[in-house]
């Protein structure tokens, strides 16, 4: 919850915005405020505080109270600390790891399980595949590439955006475009989604929700909390959109059945001298 107040906060109007800032300040008090106190707190009327609980997605103020307060108890499990100069080599270690881990029960609060439905029907129904990224996103978008290729999707990533400004406009109805950006604002990404939008291609994004790439899309699947400048963003930009992307594969391996079974033979047969014997 946490994690999609700071994704939408952006995009929500300025007195919305300060209910966002007092949630954010203080999560654990807020869940013992009536709205009454909460509106009092951020300087704003209670028909405020209830567009800011409509806007995340939320019935009213005590279905908000209550999500809010289930994804505290979640947190408390895996939170991670500051890393520190001071730090010994343990203690970086199991700081790493608990980011890592942190970053994987953000995706499972947010991630729709009918949004990803939807993507592995537009994946296995299309034509043609390509996946944008741009940096470390690039990595990402390459590492689909290979997972979708394994599975028989004639798939292929682009981390360059002049190239895939260029491929996008050359799309056609019944293509698919993936477009992964954990923030879902950089121009450059946002300009071949909408060619390929403009081409007639289908578009799924795995971005923040509520970010620009993320209305673009007639799919997301959200991972909020994955962008940030702390240290743990790296960690939390790789592992959360490739664990999405993971669960795209399986779904669509599990749905091919005895095809992929037979699919993975043929791959084995081809690789099989690429190694070493044992």
């Amino acid at each position: 919850m946490l994690d999609k107040i700071q994704a939408l906060q952006s995009t929500l109007r300025p007195s919305e915005q300060r209910v966002a800032q007092a949630v954010l300040s203080q999560p654990h008090q807020i869940v013992e405020l009536s709205i009454a106190a909460l509106a009092a707190q951020a300087g704003v009327s209670e028909p405020t505080v209830m567009r800011f609980c409509r806007a995340l997605g939320c019935s009213g103020y005590q279905d908000f109270k209550l999500r809010l307060a289930q994804a505290l108890s979640a947190s408390l499990l895996y939170s991670h600390r500051e890393l520190s100069a001071e730090d010994d080599t343990a203690s970086v270690t199991d700081k790493v790891l608990e980011g890592a881990i942190a970053s994987l029960m953000s995706v499972r609060r947010s991630l729709d399980n009918t949004a990803l439905t939807q993507a592995v029907d537009l994946l296995m129904q299309a034509r043609h595949v390509e996946i944008y990224g741009l940096g470390g996103a690039g990595i990402v978008a390459a590492d689909a590439q290979l997972k979708f290729c394994r599975l028989g999707l004639a798939a292929v990533a682009y981390s360059d955006p002049y190239l895939h400004n260029v491929a996008a406009s050359l799309l056609q109805a019944g293509d698919t475009v993936l477009a992964l950006s954990n923030t879902g604002r950089s121009r450059d990404l946002l300009r071949s989604a909408e060619l390929a939008l403009a081409s007639g291609a289908n578009l799924i994004a795995i971005s923040a929700s509520g970010s620009p790439l993320a209305r673009l899309a007639q799919v997301c699947l959200a991972v909020d909390g994955a962008a940030g400048h702390d240290a743990y963003a790296p960690i939390k930009a790789r592992i959360a959109p490739m664990v999405v992307i993971d669960a795209l594969a399986i779904n669509i391996a599990l749905r091919q059945g005895p095809a992929m079974l037979k699919r993975l033979q043929q791959m084995h047969t081809v690789l099989q001298d690429k190694f070493l014997p044992r």
